[in-house]
């Protein structure tokens, strides 16, 4: 238990040393918030128009104007911020374990199997991820759920390739080895010693990768691919405001930052837990420690 407590407390430290990671954890902080709490916070509806107050800039009684069609761009874009992060989520809930057993297996076994499965992921990644997630969502039908979809469907092959050389190097480990010569079974071996000992940059990338995707789920809303109207996604509403941007800045402003905020708060915060996960960096920080310690 004592060993756990120390990696804890040595884990807040090596956070509370880099203000880039505290940045990047309070705008994270700050998104998962609104995005829970976000429909309690508006004052008004997303759905609620009033064609008297359209086009109404910043105020006190519309903190971010109004829009087209007199909505409360605040109120708008606090709800938008649960349907990114929603969709956001869900699309690395489909692409990130399919991914990551995929690869888990293709490098465990290497021979035919990995060679055709990696064979597979060259073919998707052949393709930009945008453009063929653009082709799935046209076919499929413009919503937030099908691209959502979409965007699960393109995005596995990087999980495969993470974890398929994360699995080549695992799999001469002498652990592995010390359970194959006791009889364990190939799917034992690497739900028990592959996959658990990738968690490390799977976590990082999953994280770098939410902030990606909810900005390309963005745009592909942008496009018209994604959410709908009425729906308060935040690049929908830069797509609606875009024709009204030299007279209503606000209406594509707000909800524009809003996206880069999410993207940089979650690249910030992915970048620092690969510092914080990956051994040699820990043993680094450690012997810098110990050294200002004794000094």
């Amino acid at each position: 238990m004592k060993p756990r407590i120390r990696e804890f407390r040595f884990s807040l430290y090596m956070l509370r040393r880099n203000k880039v990671a505290l940045a990047g954890l309070a705008i994270v902080a700050f998104f998962i918030f609104i995005g829970v709490f976000g429909s309690y916070i508006a004052p008004y509806s997303y759905r609620s128009i009033n064609l008297e107050e359209k086009f109404k800039p910043p105020s006190a009684t519309h903190l971010f104007g109004t829009d087209d069609l007199g909505r409360d761009i605040f109120s708008r874009v606090l709800y938008g911020a649960f349907f990114s992060l929603k969709a956001g989520i869900m699309a690395l809930l489909m692409s990130a374990p399919i991914g990551c057993l995929l690869g888990a297996f293709a490098g465990y076994y290497s021979g035919k199997i990995g060679e055709i499965i990696m064979r597979i992921v060259d073919i998707f990644m052949a393709f930009p991820a945008l453009l063929l997630a653009m082709a799935i969502a046209a076919a499929l039908g413009p919503s937030l759920e099908n691209a959502t979809l979409a965007i699960g469907l393109v995005w596995w092959p990087y999980y495969v390739r993470l974890t398929y050389s994360q699995a080549l190097s695992l799999r001469e480990r002498m652990y592995v080895e010390a359970a194959r010569s006791m009889g364990a079974s190939d799917r034992y071996t690497v739900f028990r010693h592959v996959l658990p000992n990738s968690f490390a940059p799977i976590i990082t990338k999953v994280t770098m990768d939410l902030g990606v995707v909810i900005g390309t789920i963005a745009g592909l809303s942008f496009l018209g691919f994604g959410a709908q109207p009425p729906l308060p996604e935040w690049g929908r509403m830069v797509s609606e405001g875009r024709i009204y941007i030299l007279s209503a800045w606000w209406e594509v402003s707000f909800p524009g930052i809003m996206v880069f905020l999410v993207v940089l708060g979650f690249s910030l915060f992915g970048d620092a837990l690969r510092d914080l996960l990956d051994p040699k960096t820990r043993r680094m920080m450690e012997v810098r420690r110990w050294k200002k310690t004794l000094s």
